[in-house]
């Protein structure tokens, strides 16, 4: 089912068929969107390991910082795009328990270090080259549904209980 068939049904449910429509189109393809992200906040979201402008993190030799897409609501796994080596995911409450700080060392990277701030992470050590992370993340919906026929990105089998 896509934006078209799901507005179809919400019409069909709110017995409202007939033009002049008590509920327009936009207001119905808002709560659409809105169902969908709220579905998407509500469990853990979107699986993704594939849309390369989400998971693929590219790495600068000197910097242990990365910026990270607004959508990504957790990061599963994490590995150098180069070699396949896994990189641990940690958080910075994981980084204090293990004697680890950033005090400015570079090597090769063990962990991405999430929640110190939004839509960012870092890097332990300070990458000394170049490379690309692969992610595996959860995240919320790419585009907002804002017009008919537009594709849901969660699974078809939560299509129906998106409706109002």
């Amino acid at each position: 089912m896509d934006s078209t068939g799901l507005l179809s049904l919400l019409r069909e449910e709110l017995m409202d068929q007939e033009e002049p429509y008590l509920w327009s189109d936009e207001f119905l393809l808002a709560c659409q969107d809105d169902a969908q992200l709220m579905f998407c906040r509500e469990t853990d979201g979107i699986p993704d390991d594939a849309t390369p402008e989400v998971v693929e993190i590219e790495v600068t030799p000197g910097s242990d910082r990365v910026a990270l897409r607004p959508s990504i609501r957790l990061i599963r796994a994490a590995q150098r795009g180069d070699t396949g080596a896994a990189v641990e995911v940690v958080t910075t409450g994981d980084m204090a328990r293990r004697g680890w700080r950033f005090d400015g060392a570079a090597g090769m990277t063990r962990a991405l270090v999430i929640g110190g701030s939004a839509n960012a992470a870092r890097v332990w050590p300070v990458a000394s080259e170049a490379y690309t992370l692969q992610l595996t993340v959860f995240r919320l919906p790419l585009t907002s549904i804002t017009d008919t026929d537009q594709p849901f990105e969660v699974s078809a089998e939560h299509h129906r209980h998106l409706s109002l």
